[in-house]
């Protein structure tokens, strides 16, 4: 399915705790999420809801990365600075910790998106290109 005849642009949530240092003197992958920040593509604020579970968790920040309508290009080069944040265990998750996707359509956009197809085609964007969100998050059940 050509998804650029269906989508217009997307936004992400993505909570988790995050190394404090993120929120200190960001160098390294910290600096690449700043300059997103400073680019106006995310927006970092703390996030209440999330339970700690451990104790890397109590010593470091819970935060929710919310980016804003981005398109297609956007979405690659912010969800390659999370998996980044991720591979280098700056980021972790646990099982209070949610994903969202907020999703504008173009007009015949929602028939589209209801389809099956397009939730394998979303699942295997994940898997194959951002696999360390993926593999991260596969289990989680915060929404079931």
């Amino acid at each position: 399915m050509d998804y650029k005849n269906v989508i217009d642009r997307i936004g992400i949530e993505l909570e988790g705790f995050y190394d404090k240092r993120l929120f200190e003197a960001p160098t390294g992958e910290f600096n690449q999420i700043r300059l997103l920040e400073g680019q106006r593509l995310i927006n970092i604020s703390n996030d209440g809801s999330l339970r700690t579970m451990n104790e890397w968790e109590r010593e470091n920040e819970s935060a929710e990365i919310k980016t804003r309508p981005l398109d297609a290009r956007q979405i690659k080069y912010v969800l390659g600075a999370f998996s980044s944040l991720q591979e280098a265990k700056l980021y972790r998750i646990n099982k209070s910790c949610g994903l969202h996707f907020h999703v504008s359509l173009l007009d015949n956009g929602f028939s589209n998106l209801c389809r099956e197809d397009f939730y394998n085609d979303m699942v295997k964007l994940f898997k194959n290109h951002y696999p360390s969100i993926w593999n991260e998050r596969k289990n989680n059940k915060y929404c079931t």
